[in-house]
Protein backbone atom coordinates (compact mmCIF):
# COMPACT_ATOMS: atom_id res chain seq x y z
CA UNK A 1 0.00 0.00 0.00
CA UNK A 2 2.85 2.36 0.91
CA UNK A 3 4.20 1.87 -2.46
CA UNK A 4 1.19 2.64 -3.99
CA UNK A 5 0.65 6.20 -2.40
CA UNK A 6 3.80 6.89 -3.19
CA UNK A 7 3.86 6.21 -6.94
CA UNK A 8 0.40 8.02 -6.98
CA UNK A 9 2.46 10.98 -5.88
CA UNK A 10 4.99 11.34 -7.79
CA UNK A 11 3.25 10.07 -11.18
CA UNK A 12 2.37 12.99 -13.41
CA UNK A 13 0.45 12.11 -16.56
CA UNK A 14 3.67 12.26 -19.34
CA UNK A 15 2.23 13.24 -22.77
CA UNK A 16 2.48 10.65 -25.38
CA UNK A 17 4.50 12.21 -27.82
CA UNK A 18 3.68 14.88 -30.30
CA UNK A 19 -0.29 14.95 -29.69
CA UNK A 20 -1.59 16.42 -32.99
CA UNK A 21 -5.38 18.02 -33.20
CA UNK A 22 -8.19 15.31 -33.67
CA UNK A 23 -10.01 15.89 -36.95
CA UNK A 24 -12.75 13.00 -36.71
CA UNK A 25 -12.65 13.34 -40.67
CA UNK A 26 -9.79 11.64 -41.19
CA UNK A 27 -11.63 8.10 -40.20
CA UNK A 28 -13.79 6.52 -42.30
CA UNK A 29 -17.47 6.07 -40.80
CA UNK A 30 -17.08 2.90 -42.35
CA UNK A 31 -14.37 1.99 -39.84
CA UNK A 32 -16.57 2.72 -36.49
CA UNK A 33 -19.99 2.01 -35.11
CA UNK A 34 -21.72 5.18 -33.36
CA UNK A 35 -20.98 8.95 -33.30
CA UNK A 36 -18.07 10.26 -32.41
CA UNK A 37 -17.98 11.85 -28.95
CA UNK A 38 -14.32 12.30 -28.42
CA UNK A 39 -10.49 11.50 -29.83
CA UNK A 40 -7.07 11.97 -30.20
CA UNK A 41 -4.63 11.71 -32.06
CA UNK A 42 -0.79 11.21 -31.57
CA UNK A 43 2.31 9.73 -32.33
CA UNK A 44 4.57 7.61 -30.83
CA UNK A 45 7.29 4.85 -31.37
CA UNK A 46 5.15 2.84 -33.46
CA UNK A 47 3.71 5.60 -35.52
CA UNK A 48 0.50 8.10 -35.75
CA UNK A 49 -2.76 6.80 -33.81
CA UNK A 50 -6.20 7.94 -33.64
CA UNK A 51 -8.65 6.95 -30.75
CA UNK A 52 -12.15 7.67 -30.85
CA UNK A 53 -14.78 7.20 -28.29
CA UNK A 54 -18.19 6.39 -30.01
CA UNK A 55 -22.00 6.02 -28.75
CA UNK A 56 -25.32 5.12 -30.23
CA UNK A 57 -28.59 4.66 -28.41
CA UNK A 58 -27.13 2.77 -25.23
CA UNK A 59 -24.22 0.92 -27.10
CA UNK A 60 -20.74 2.69 -25.94
CA UNK A 61 -17.65 1.78 -28.17
CA UNK A 62 -13.91 2.55 -28.62
CA UNK A 63 -11.60 2.12 -31.20
CA UNK A 64 -7.91 2.40 -31.77
CA UNK A 65 -6.44 2.80 -35.13
CA UNK A 66 -2.90 3.00 -36.43
CA UNK A 67 -2.04 5.34 -40.00
CA UNK A 68 -0.95 2.74 -42.30
CA UNK A 69 0.38 3.33 -46.05
CA UNK A 70 -3.79 2.07 -47.06
CA UNK A 71 -5.38 4.28 -44.64
CA UNK A 72 -6.37 3.53 -40.68
CA UNK A 73 -5.93 -0.44 -39.16
CA UNK A 74 -7.98 -1.24 -36.01
CA UNK A 75 -5.91 -1.97 -33.03
CA UNK A 76 -8.70 -2.56 -30.58
CA UNK A 77 -12.60 -1.86 -30.26
CA UNK A 78 -14.08 -1.92 -26.53
CA UNK A 79 -17.90 -2.75 -26.76
CA UNK A 80 -20.48 -2.10 -24.00
CA UNK A 81 -24.55 -1.99 -23.99
CA UNK A 82 -27.67 -1.78 -21.65
CA UNK A 83 -30.20 -3.71 -23.22
CA UNK A 84 -34.08 -4.13 -22.07
CA UNK A 85 -34.39 -1.59 -19.51
CA UNK A 86 -37.47 -0.17 -19.01
CA UNK A 87 -36.47 2.70 -16.45
CA UNK A 88 -34.18 5.07 -17.05
CA UNK A 89 -30.90 4.58 -18.87
CA UNK A 90 -27.36 5.94 -18.45
CA UNK A 91 -24.97 4.76 -20.91
CA UNK A 92 -21.97 7.38 -21.76
CA UNK A 93 -18.38 7.97 -22.14
CA UNK A 94 -17.50 10.78 -19.35
CA UNK A 95 -16.34 13.72 -21.09
CA UNK A 96 -13.01 14.48 -20.79
CA UNK A 97 -11.56 11.53 -19.28
CA UNK A 98 -9.81 10.17 -22.64
CA UNK A 99 -6.21 10.61 -21.85
CA UNK A 100 -3.10 9.14 -24.01
CA UNK A 101 0.16 9.13 -21.80
CA UNK A 102 3.21 7.13 -21.93
CA UNK A 103 3.78 7.05 -18.10
CA UNK A 104 6.65 3.94 -17.79
CA UNK A 105 8.35 5.71 -20.95
CA UNK A 106 9.07 2.86 -22.65
CA UNK A 107 7.66 4.66 -26.18
CA UNK A 108 4.39 2.46 -25.98
CA UNK A 109 1.52 4.75 -25.70
CA UNK A 110 -1.30 4.31 -23.02
CA UNK A 111 -5.33 5.02 -23.84
CA UNK A 112 -7.27 5.24 -20.66
CA UNK A 113 -11.22 6.32 -20.57
CA UNK A 114 -14.30 6.25 -18.52
CA UNK A 115 -17.78 5.45 -19.03
CA UNK A 116 -20.87 4.95 -16.77
CA UNK A 117 -23.85 2.32 -17.26
CA UNK A 118 -26.67 1.95 -15.38
CA UNK A 119 -30.25 0.93 -16.33
CA UNK A 120 -32.40 2.41 -12.65
CA UNK A 121 -35.42 4.02 -11.53
CA UNK A 122 -33.50 6.26 -8.43
CA UNK A 123 -30.80 7.91 -7.49
CA UNK A 124 -28.35 5.78 -6.93
CA UNK A 125 -24.78 5.16 -8.28
CA UNK A 126 -24.11 3.83 -11.75
CA UNK A 127 -21.51 1.07 -12.67
CA UNK A 128 -18.41 3.09 -13.34
CA UNK A 129 -15.47 1.57 -15.51
CA UNK A 130 -11.79 2.38 -16.41
CA UNK A 131 -10.46 1.33 -18.66
CA UNK A 132 -7.01 1.42 -19.67
CA UNK A 133 -5.22 -0.16 -23.05
CA UNK A 134 -0.76 -0.02 -23.38
CA UNK A 135 -0.46 -1.11 -27.01
CA UNK A 136 -3.26 -4.23 -26.76
CA UNK A 137 -2.81 -5.42 -23.10
CA UNK A 138 -6.12 -4.18 -21.57
CA UNK A 139 -6.50 -3.22 -18.04
CA UNK A 140 -9.72 -2.07 -16.32
CA UNK A 141 -11.39 -0.92 -12.54
CA UNK A 142 -14.59 -1.46 -12.48
CA UNK A 143 -17.03 -0.30 -9.12
CA UNK A 144 -19.17 2.66 -8.91
CA UNK A 145 -19.27 6.17 -9.35
CA UNK A 146 -19.81 8.18 -6.02
CA UNK A 147 -22.41 10.24 -5.38
CA UNK A 148 -22.34 12.91 -2.91
CA UNK A 149 -25.54 14.91 -1.01
CA UNK A 150 -25.53 18.51 1.03
CA UNK A 151 -26.29 16.90 5.04
CA UNK A 152 -26.36 13.40 3.86
CA UNK A 153 -23.29 10.66 3.46
CA UNK A 154 -21.73 10.08 0.09
CA UNK A 155 -22.79 6.65 -1.51
CA UNK A 156 -21.24 4.21 -4.02
CA UNK A 157 -17.57 4.51 -4.75
CA UNK A 158 -16.71 0.82 -5.15
CA UNK A 159 -13.69 -0.19 -6.84
CA UNK A 160 -12.32 -3.46 -8.25
CA UNK A 161 -9.03 -3.53 -9.50
CA UNK A 162 -8.57 -6.73 -12.27
CA UNK A 163 -5.40 -8.86 -11.21
CA UNK A 164 -3.64 -7.57 -14.36
CA UNK A 165 -3.79 -3.82 -13.48
CA UNK A 166 -2.64 -5.18 -9.72
CA UNK A 167 0.89 -6.33 -11.53
CA UNK A 168 1.40 -3.40 -14.07
CA UNK A 169 4.34 -0.83 -13.49
CA UNK A 170 3.73 1.32 -10.20
CA UNK A 171 3.09 4.42 -13.04
CA UNK A 172 0.27 2.48 -14.82
CA UNK A 173 -1.90 1.75 -11.56
CA UNK A 174 -1.44 4.89 -9.79
CA UNK A 175 -2.86 6.23 -12.66
CA UNK A 176 -5.56 4.00 -13.50
CA UNK A 177 -6.43 4.77 -10.07
CA UNK A 178 -6.32 8.23 -10.10
CA UNK A 179 -8.09 8.72 -13.04
CA UNK A 180 -11.02 6.03 -11.82
CA UNK A 181 -11.15 8.19 -8.49
CA UNK A 182 -11.78 11.95 -10.72
CA UNK A 183 -14.07 11.22 -13.03
CA UNK A 184 -17.50 10.47 -12.88
CA UNK A 185 -18.90 11.43 -9.59
CA UNK A 186 -21.77 13.28 -9.42
CA UNK A 187 -22.03 16.20 -6.53
CA UNK A 188 -25.30 17.13 -5.58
Amino acid sequence: MFKFLIALLLVTPAAASAQTGFNAKEIPASKYQGKIKEGKKWKDKDGEHVVVLTAASAKLYAYHFIKTDTGYRQIWRVYDHIDDCELDIVCEHVKGSLSVTDLDKDGTSEISFVYLLSCRGDVSPDTKKLILYEGETKYAIRGTNMLSFPNAPSTGGEKQIDKNLKSAPASILAHANSQFDKWGNVKY
